[in-house]
């Protein structure tokens, strides 16, 4: 924009399924696949979650920036 602000889109897709977390493991259920279950840790502010393959994805959590101060 003019201003200097960059807006960039991202395709999104869809899944509907449930979630569901005992002890150290996750359990995702989505429609019209067969269930998972990942074994999962946090660990210094991180989710991590370890793969069908072994291996391990980590996920942080971000600032809620979405159109703030638009």
């Amino acid at each position: 924009t003019p201003d200097g602000k960059l807006f960039i889109r991202m395709p999104a897709v869809t899944l509907r399924g449930t979630y569901k977390v005992e002890g150290d493991q996750l359990t995702v259920e989505i429609f019209g696949q067969p269930p998972g279950k990942y074994p999962y840790r946090i660990e210094n502010g991180q989710l991590k979650i370890k793969g069908r393959d072994g291996s391990e994805r980590a996920y942080k959590r971000t600032e809620c920036t979405l159109l703030k101060g638009y």
